[in-house]
């Protein structure tokens, strides 16, 4: 059948259709008229049900249509359709960049593009480090920083360029040696040269940490953030920190505004692996500085930029579970430990010495700051089990080291002459076991297991304290009261045990009546 009669088929078909509903109308209609006169006079009412159906002509079955053929169905084309979609565009010759999802890139691949790259863009950035210590001895203060501004403009511009013509890693990768180069370049005119005032670098420093912001958000790229993260804290390592030792301020604001820029992005992207590169580098660089940099008269700024870092990953790691309420990552959850880690320590070495008397105080600071946000995670996200104890735990642990260090401490102002430090320890030991009893006894009653196990915990190290250490310096006397101090505590606990059970049991059974 050639195309020509299709058509004129499809027609006689349509027509057919059309006569035969026009005959089924009819029918109808008879039929509606039969009806309405039958009801009219009852005298013509059928005075059987065989009568009536012989009166009633009957319904022919619907007209069988045959179905169109598929070469003709895929030809109709509706009326109201305007006109036909345009045909698809040809392929497009950057068609490289796409690849199937799935496959894996070959050796030659990686190698030859993207280890290439890294190891490539590493050189170029630190070849101009390299260039702008060096430079100083032979251009004007002007050409020193040029050639620094300039070349990371050009890898910029190249990014850009590249970032819709080949691959995304390779834009990606040029881009952020760009941004490391403009951070090298400012840290070189304001410590180095000496050529920005240290309001001048601020400003830069903020709009270069802004500008790295910007293009990993829109490129959604880690390689990107981890690029620039690396050249910025690289900067001050290459120029060096300890020269001069003069103000750690501009040195130590750069830093807060790097871990700034840098937790921002991350926790918007949800990039954790560029939260703890940042921590990782802030603490071996801040380490690194204080090793030649740190000089004691400026103890209470360093503690107070130190503190701010520590709060900025302390509300990285803690914000989703108070704006969204929900469980916290394991990622989030170690860096609270951690974050509390390195900068218990810290802290204390910086303002140890200047807290005289009260040794603890810092410490039971950290303690009221952590079981705070424990309550406060209790209050508004209650299923967040994880972070809450996570921060429980480290709020009585800040506070059994205040009060040990501050025992410490006011034993030997009240009694500085003779064998204090004997007496000392024996309080302390005591204090523990105290604890820990207290500890217990509420857990049972309460029927808290986290409160039992920090009364082990408590328990454990206060007779280990006393077989491994006490022991060896306690004369006969101090030893009957250590010892039997802490054995009566301890039969005292088994009694609790056998007579009350972890506190659950005796719940369910007043449980049981009702």
């Amino acid at each position: 059948m050639s195309a020509l009669e299709e058509p004129q088929r499809l027609e006689e078909r349509l027509a057919h259709i059309e006569r035969m509903l026009e005959d089924l109308a009819q029918r109808v209609q008879s039929i509606e008229r039969t009806r309405g006169a039958s009801v009219a006079s009852p005298s013509t009412v059928p005075e059987s049900p065989k009568e009536a159906l012989s009166v009633e002509p009957g319904i022919p079955p619907p007209p069988v249509v045959p179905p169109l053929s598929e070469e003709v169905a895929a030809r109709v084309t509706p009326m109201d359709h305007e006109e036909p979609l345009p045909p698809a565009p040809p392929p497009v010759m950057a068609s490289f960049r796409a690849q199937p999802s799935g496959e894996e890139e070959n050796w030659e691949q990686l190698v030859g593009g993207r280890m290439a790259l890294w190891l490539g863009s590493i050189a170029t950035f630190l070849a101009l480090g390299f260039f702008l210590a060096y430079a100083w001895r032979y251009f004007s203060d002007a050409g020193r920083l040029a050639v620094g501004f300039a070349g990371g403009a050009l890898l910029l511009a190249l990014g850009e360029y590249a970032s819709k013509r080949v691959e995304r890693w390779f834009s990606e990768g040029i881009s952020g040696a760009g941004i490391a180069v403009l951070y090298l370049s400012i840290w070189a005119g304001a410590q180095r040269y000496g050529s920005f005032s240290f309001e001048l670098s601020f400003v830069l420093m903020a709009l270069t940490v802004a500008l790295g912001v910007v293009l990993a958000l829109r490129h959604d790229a880690i390689s990107l953030g981890v690029l620039a993260t690396l050249g910025g804290f690289l900067t001050p390592v290459l120029l060096g920190t300890g020269e001069g030792r003069g103000t750690p301020y501009p040195f130590l604001t750069y830093v807060t505004v790097l871990n700034a820029g840098i937790l921002v992005v991350s926790l918007y992207r949800n990039w954790w692996a560029l939260v703890w590169l940042s921590f990782t580098a802030t603490v071996l660089l801040l380490l690194g500085w204080a090793a030649e940099g740190y000089e004691p008269v400026y103890r209470w700024q360093v503690f107070a930029f130190v503190s701010v870092n520590f709060a900025l990953y302390l509300a990285a790691a803690c914000v989703r579970c108070f704006v969204r309420r929900t469980e916290s990552l394991l990622e989030e959850t170690l860096l609270v430990i951690a974050d509390a880690g390195v900068y218990a320590p810290a802290g204390y070495v910086l303002i140890g010495d200047a807290l005289g008397r009260f040794p603890g105080a810092f410490a039971l600071v950290l303690a009221i700051l952590f079981g705070g946000m424990s309550a406060a995670v209790q209050r508004t996200a209650r299923a967040n089990h994880s972070l809450r104890v996570s921060l429980g735990w480290l709020a009585f642990l800040f506070l059994m080291w205040a009060v040990t260090h501050q025992t410490h401490e006011s034993v030997r102002h009240w009694f500085g002459t003779g064998d204090w430090q004997r007496l000392a320890q024996l309080i302390i030991s005591l204090e523990w076991t105290l604890v820990g009893a207290l500890l217990l006894v509420a857990g049972v009653v309460r029927s808290v297991p986290s409160m039992r196990m920090a009364a082990f915990f408590v328990l454990g190290a206060a007779a280990l304290k006393v077989f491994l250490y006490d022991l060896s310096f306690l004369d006969t006397p101090m030893r009957i009261l250590s010892f039997g101090g802490l054995g009566l505590t301890l039969i005292g606990i088994s009694w609790l045990y056998s007579r009350y059970g972890t506190g659950t049991q005796s719940q369910q059974g007043e449980a049981k009546p009702a």
